[in-house]
């Protein structure tokens, strides 16, 4: 999913890096000249992610759920599968059995000075909240990955309508579903997207229905 976004040198950040699906192929895929910043809030997650990246000094672990504003411990929730944690109680973390209070950072601070070209984030319905950090960052980069999921984005009070007012100001536009669409009927991969587009597509969608997508500028 990454792979055809990366060049020798990028800096690539993986929001909700989990234990590295990402940011693993991506420290490759930057090089020895890159950066990648793995941000990931789950304790075990963290550690697991920690260890592989041993052999990746361009690779920099950030272990903060990333939020609007930093400020302190934030719950977050999970089930024994550390792939399915979030800021927020729905979906499939809507009965979680682990409940811990983990430190927050915006995505602007998280990143520092470093100027960053490619963002994935995947954070279980708090990818509009990450943003709302990252005015910086985001203006600077020119590629983003984004998981959109309307019912894990209700919980967090957003909705597209957010993110829209969000990016397009700096000239993000949606592009097209990168994964297969979960349980949301037609697939969609061929459709030159617009905003709108977008809108109405997720407006159809319910319960569990979500996609990476891709938006560029």
């Amino acid at each position: 999913m990454i792979e055809p976004y990366l060049r020798p040198g990028d800096t690539f950040v993986d929001g909700g890096a989990n234990v590295g699906k990402y940011t693993l192929p991506a420290c490759a895929l930057v090089g020895a000249a890159g950066r990648v910043i793995a941000i990931e809030p789950n304790p075990l997650a963290a550690d697991l992610l920690a260890a592989a990246l041993v052999p990746y000094p361009q690779a920099r672990l950030v272990r903060a759920a990333l939020t609007p504003s930093a400020t302190g411990p934030t719950p977050l929730y999970w089930i024994d599968d550390t792939a399915q944690s979030s800021l927020f109680r729905t979906g499939l973390v809507a009965h979680p059995t682990v409940t811990a209070w983990v430190p927050s950072i915006t995505l602007d601070l998280a990143c520092g000075a470093d100027r960053v070209d490619v963002i994935k984030l995947d954070l279980q319905g708090a990818e509009i909240l990450a943003l709302e950090g990252g005015p910086r960052v985001t203006r600077d980069a020119r590629t983003l990955i984004l998981e959109v999921w309307p019912e894990g984005w209700r919980a967090a009070g957003r909705t597209v309508a957010d993110l829209r007012a969000l990016l397009s100001p700096q000239g993000w536009q949606p592009i097209k579903p990168l994964t297969k669409l979960f349980r949301c009927g037609p697939q969609a991969d061929t459709r030159v997207f617009q905003w709108a587009d977008l809108e109405a597509m997720m407006t159809a969608w319910t319960g569990q229905s979500h996609c990476d997508f891709l938006f560029q500028r």
